[in-house]
């Protein structure tokens, strides 16, 4: 034994390395005291693995030449005395088994740092029979470290540089058993896996380890480990539908354990249902419908009931703008600065009822409408007629109907409007005076030459407007004027009024035919024109003829039924006391009129009122009414229109000639 007894010095010793039992006091005082410590990693050394141990010595002269480490087999221990001395390992017989590791850096399993060498011992290094036991197999080792010297000296033994391990051949754990879900089980996208514990966990050799490994995949043979857990259960979420296998086994941190017999269960992500196009929209019923086909993943229970037939209502929609089309003679590319028609109600109808009522535009001009499909929708915009706009479109810009055939379509449809600036009057080539103010709203509709109060006629001559008080309203419209010159004055008139009273006053020296108001009298001049009187209301349905003068004093109101018209060369004066009317089937008129009051009455109706024309003067000395409206026609053209005649100033008679001043020669 390497553990040998001090022994006297007084008779010569062996000093060498000692190959046969020892006891401690038998040790010879010449073998150096060389050993530090020792260290070892792990203690238990594992069938597959290895462990290392370190030994570190200080010789006390000389230097190491070698370390050397002795093994014994614990278990196969020495008879009495000494107690518990193990004998060496015999992988060869009679030969103690032992490693060595030389400073020079020749051997192989070992390091060398200075005065310390580490020693990697593998296990199956040590797996063999030991013959100095029998022939079984060590186990438990102990290993003493000795250090060889330069100077041919052998450490003696020394308690810190032994160390022992056991060899520990692990044993795997039992099978699990697998308990649910049963075998081809249907579940859904998480199922829990559940199986009994092991019976044995085996030989572990110190690891106490005690884990589960569930290992689960889309094959039968599983090996994609899922996890590791101490549990028995284990909640798992597929990746996928479809058919699962699964397994566990146990890892007792040395040996894993057999697989447990694989079981499935089938994820089920459906029912699926593969749905065919839509089909095309019906006439009787508006709807359309469409059929499907049902599969699952697992089986074919869950199919049952599903439904695989769908329909719906076919709705389209229509939408666009309304849009004040007053300037515009085609629709404008964008609305962008167009004036819209805002906030507006109108009315949609077709073949079926529409979805959402009441329609209108919004604050900006846009509408829109779901309806029914398939289906012709018209429009109807009378109630645009209450807003200041003609009820007609005047641009229907993408058609005036909407047609639908199939689901989902879109229809735009834009349209512009006239507005509806009502009557408005003008006067051609003349002045126009109004003591309380003057009022004709322009329509910017008319061509921009023309959007005038008075325009000039085919000779260039224009008017003047004049106003006492209250100033010239004409709409505000862009481009529209008093006239192209633009002449105006607020300037009143102070005089007398110039009407029956005056005239019945200045005509007292002329000659006078008393007319009984019923028909056209005979024309009889004296000084080249005739006047004619009548007290009481009359009716004027009668023109003047060529050469005629005729001047009718009517102490009443006069009621002109029919066209009037006065010849060129001819002249025709009105005055009344009291209200001149003209009736609504009256067209043209010409002459000089002057009443207290002018009225040029209207049908009510836009379609069937006409524009009244006036050739001569009209005078109202209280208020002249204008009442023609036409509607669309607004647009175009002037409700009433009156045009200077010069000629009637120039045919007019003596009788209708006053000067206000007395001419006399005077002696300078």
């Amino acid at each position: 034994s390497h553990e040998m007894r001090q022994v006297k010095t007084d008779d010569p010793v062996d000093c060498s390395p000692p190959s046969e039992r020892c006891i401690d006091d038998e040790v010879p005082a010449c073998r150096p005291d060389v050993c530090d410590s020792s260290t070892i990693s792990p203690t238990v050394l594992v069938k597959d693995n290895s462990l290392e141990i370190t030994v570190t010595g200080t010789p006390p002269e000389s230097t190491i030449n070698y370390f050397q480490l002795s093994f014994y087999n614990t278990d196969n221990l020495y008879p009495p005395p000494p107690d518990d001395n193990p004998k060496p390992i015999w992988f060869t017989a009679g030969t103690h088994y032992e490693r060595m590791c030389y400073a020079d850096g020749s051997s192989s399993g070992c390091s060398i740092n200075g005065n310390s060498a580490t020693f990697t011992i593998s296990y199956d290094e040590l797996n063999h029979p030991d013959l100095n036991w029998g022939g079984g197999y060590p186990v438990n080792i102990r290993v003493n470290g000795y250090f060889g010297l330069a100077d041919g000296g052998f450490s003696r033994f020394d308690a810190n540089c032994v160390e022992s391990f056991n060899m520990c051949a692990p044993t795997s754990p039992s099978v699990p058993i697998l308990t649910s879900p049963a075998n081809g089980t249907e579940t859904g996208l998480t199922v829990t896996l559940d199986w009994n514990g092991v019976g044995s966990w085996g030989e572990d050799c110190g690891a106490g380890v005690r884990n589960y490994l569930v290992y689960a995949n889309q094959f039968i043979e599983a090996t994609t480990r899922r996890t590791t857990t101490t549990a028995t259960s284990f909640l798992f979420a597929p990746t996928d539908v479809g058919m699962w296998y699964w397994r566990v086994r146990a890892y007792n941190g040395a040996e894993y354990g057999n697989y447990s017999p694989s079981r499935s269960f089938c994820v089920e992500g459906g029912p699926y249902v593969v749905w065919g196009g839509w089909g095309a929209c019906s006439a009787l019923t508006h709807k359309q419908s469409k059929t499907g086909v049902c599969s699952e993943d697992c089986g074919t229970d869950d199919c049952v009931g599903v439904p695989i037939y769908e329909e719906r209502d076919c709705v389209g929609t229509i939408m666009g703008y309304l849009f004040d089309a007053s300037t515009y003679s085609t629709c404008p590319p964008s609305f962008s600065g167009v004036p819209m028609i805002e906030n507006q109600s109108f009315a949609i109808s077709g073949t079926w009822p529409l979805i959402n009522l009441p329609v209108g535009t919004n604050a900006s001009g846009y509408y829109t409408e779901s309806v029914y499909s398939p289906g012709s929708y018209s429009f109807d915009f009378s109630a645009l007629a209450g807003a200041g706009y003609v009820a007609i479109p005047r641009l229907s810009c993408q058609g005036s109907t909407a047609d639908f055939v199939t689901n989902a379509e879109t229809i735009g449809r834009d349209f512009g409007f006239w507005r509806d600036y009502g009557g408005w009057w003008q006067i051609i080539g003349g002045d126009v005076y109004g003591g309380g103010g003057i009022e004709s709203i322009v329509p910017v509709s008319m061509p921009a030459g023309e959007r005038y109060l008075i325009e000039e006629d085919a000779n260039g001559n224009g008017g003047l407007a004049q106003y006492a008080s209250g100033g010239i309203e004409l709409g505000g419209g862009a481009g529209v004027y008093v006239s192209d010159k633009e002449w105006q004055a607020e300037s009143g008139y102070g005089g007398q009024d110039i009407n029956y009273e005056y005239y019945m006053a200045k005509m007292g020296i002329f000659d006078k035919t008393e007319w009984d108001g019923s028909s056209k009298p005979d024309y009889n001049p004296i000084d080249g024109d005739e006047i004619y009187t009548h007290t009481g209301d009359v009716t004027i349905d009668f023109s003047v003829d060529s050469g005629e003068k005729r001047v009718f004093m009517i102490d009443g109101n006069v009621l002109v039924d029919s066209n009037v018209t006065v010849a060129l060369g001819s002249h025709l004066a009105v005055i009344s006391s009291g209200i001149i009317t003209f009736a609504d089937n009256v067209g043209e008129v010409h002459g000089w009129w002057v009443g207290d009051r002018i009225v040029i009455e209207s049908t009510g109706d836009e379609a069937t009122d006409l524009q009244f024309r006036g050739e001569g003067s009209f005078v109202g000395w209280d208020a002249v009414e204008f009442n023609r409206d036409r509607g669309l026609t607004n647009n175009t053209a002037p409700a009433e229109e009156f045009i200077y005649r010069p000629d009637l100033m120039v045919n007019a008679p003596d009788s209708l000639k006053f000067s206000r001043y007395i001419w006399r020669e005077m002696v300078p």
